[in-house]
């Protein structure tokens, strides 16, 4: 029996890797507060100062409403009802969580069809007859635990070449 352990991290790294949006909307309104000045584009238009603030901080609560909105719910209950995902038997076992409600789902990995790998925003998506599963590598413990969970669906990255 193989068991991976599945929950979100909550260190600095992590927490500022997942809102960085947030940080930088809010920098670059808090920069415009501080800093009054206009914008010039090829010496022929001048925006004045309140609309680049006022652009700047719309934005920056927009970002903000998203993450609270729809990123945290998530990860929060991603928090609370996460537990490791089990393998026994060619037999995956598996919690998702969706509106704060944890589902168990059981499935034969050889039903999986794997239909997304994304090494640039770390993700990996599954379909089963009735659903769709994201894996996130970031909730794993390691990148090594996360590629061992890759190969078990029979995805296997080419080795990056040395320079």
């Amino acid at each position: 029996m193989q068991t991976f352990n599945y929950k979100p991290k909550t260190d600095i790294k992590t927490l500022g890797k997942t809102y960085w949006p947030v940080f930088v909307s809010v920098g670059f309104a808090i920069w415009f507060i501080l800093r009054p000045m206009n914008i010039r584009f090829f010496r022929l238009v001048t925006i004045p100062y309140p609309i680049p603030l006022i652009v700047a901080c719309i934005i920056a609560v927009g970002v903000i409403f998203y993450y609270i909105r729809y990123k945290m719910p998530r990860l929060k209950s991603d928090l609370k009802h996460s537990k490791p995902i089990t393998l026994e038997s060619g037999v995956m076992k598996y919690t998702s969580t969706k509106g704060g409600v944890p589902k168990e789902i059981t499935f034969n990995v050889t039903d999986a069809k794997v239909t997304n790998v994304d090494d640039d925003d770390e993700e990996f998506s599954i379909t089963l007859s009735d659903n769709d599963i994201t894996f996130y590598a970031n909730y794993f413990d390691d990148d090594n635990k996360y590629q061992e969970f890759k190969k078990i669906f029979g995805v296997v990255l080419p080795l990056k070449n040395e320079e």
